[in-house]
């Protein structure tokens, strides 16, 4: 069975039955009184059709009249009987199975350059993620980290946004809005969430000399959030293929992946890499609202110290192992000072008309967060009078 084409068909392509026999190829169709009798020796063979998975068959002596055939053996069978006949040759990839196959292998080949190439793609992903969905991401997270505890330090924390001011007006300028938290941990410690959520720990809070150790810790939080450090990480422990979707412009489905699979920002590490372009973006904030960064190094000379007296009284391989945890993730403390101070030196030569003083009351601060913990010693003379009481009544 062949199908057949003339424009007296009403533009139609028409089935009709084909026979070869003595050199000639007859095309028959009864209901359309299709007669068709042509030397084979006079035809003209070309692929077409839909991925050119058809032959098409013309004879000048039948000019307008086009045979489409399917059937590669009828081709075989014309070119056995005039062996002169240029007959195009029948190509794997002309199947329609074929053509599949190969749609499946440019899926894996596709896959496979999106595993190797994940670095790259993850950097696209993070860029095109929508801020509504980090917020929306930092949110849950925050409201997990801190629970409803941090609403005790409401009044230490009106005074800490006051002296973050500065920054929250760089977050804006970045497109975030800066929400700032107090987390009831006695650790050394602050860490950021997506979407501009920063928590300061209380252990860090009330380890500080001076508001420029905040400042400079804060200016450093609030790089992990413009520079999108945590959606990165997020971003890196997804399937490629939701990399690639959140790439190719589909979010709705993926929010709740990433939100599922969040979890982890609680505890996790930076990179090196990052920690670095935090500290060197955070100093950048700071001195472009007139403030001098050298609390930063301050805060750092202090996390050193305390890592130096946690690893102390340690077993030597455990403290190799300590060590080697912490600077797979941090630059080294001496080079993190090193660095810093460079910087720090530069931005101090160029703008040390422009700095301006840090107005801030650190004590009444303290204060505030001892009295919301619960901390506030008795006065001393008061203590006294009650341990001679205690002696007394001995």
């Amino acid at each position: 069975m062949v199908r057949v084409y003339h424009e007296s068909l009403d533009k139609e392509l028409v089935s009709a039955e084909e026979t070869l026999s003595s050199g000639l190829l007859t095309i028959r169709n009864t209901e359309q009184s299709i007669n068709l009798a042509i030397p084979v020796e006079q035809l003209h063979i070309e692929k077409g059709g839909s991925n050119n998975q058809l032959f098409l068959v013309t004879s000048p002596s039948k000019p307008g009249w086009t045979i489409y055939v399917r059937d590669y053996e009828l081709i075989k069978s014309l070119r056995a009987e005039a062996p002169q006949l240029k007959v195009p040759r029948k190509n794997l990839l002309d199947t329609g199975f074929s053509i599949a196959v190969a749609a499946v292998l440019a899926v894996v080949v596709l896959l496979v350059a999106a595993y190797f190439l994940k670095g790259p793609l993850v950097e696209m992903a993070v860029e095109k993620f929508p801020k509504e969905y980090e917020v929306y991401i930092g949110k849950t997270l925050i409201n997990q980290a801190v629970g409803a505890e941090s609403g005790r330090y409401e009044k230490a924390r009106q005074k800490l946004e006051v002296l973050l001011q500065p920054l929250v007006d760089v977050a804006k300028e970045e497109g975030y809005d800066l929400k700032i938290y107090i987390n009831g941990d006695d650790s050394l410690n602050a860490f950021a969430l997506p979407g501009g959520f920063v928590a300061f720990n209380t252990g860090f809070l009330l380890a500080v000399d001076s508001p420029e150790e905040i400042l400079g810790v804060a200016g450093h939080e609030l790089a992990h959030v413009t520079k999108r450090h945590s959606l990165n990480q997020l971003m890196q422990t997804v399937g490629t293929y939701t990399v690639l979707q959140v790439v190719f412009g589909d979010v709705t489905g993926v929010a709740g992946i990433l939100v599922d699979n969040s979890h982890f920002l609680l505890s996790h590490m930076y990179s090196r890499d990052a920690e670095k372009e935090a500290d060197l973006v955070g100093i950048e904030y700071l001195y472009s609202k007139g403030i001098s960064a050298k609390g930063l190094p301050e805060f750092f000379k202090k996390v050193k110290k305390e890592m130096a007296e946690m690893l102390e009284d340690q077993p030597e391989a455990l403290k190799a192992l300590s060590e080697t945890s912490f600077l797979s993730t941090h630059p080294a403390p001496d080079d993190r000072l090193d660095y810093l101070k460079t910087e720090i030196d530069r931005y101090e030569s160029n703008l040390k008309n422009e700095l301006k003083p840090v107005e801030f009351d650190l004590e009444s601060f303290k204060q505030a967060l001892k009295d919301a913990k619960g901390l506030t010693e008795e006065p001393e003379n008061q203590l006294k009078e009650e341990q001679d009481g205690d002696t007394g009544e001995g």
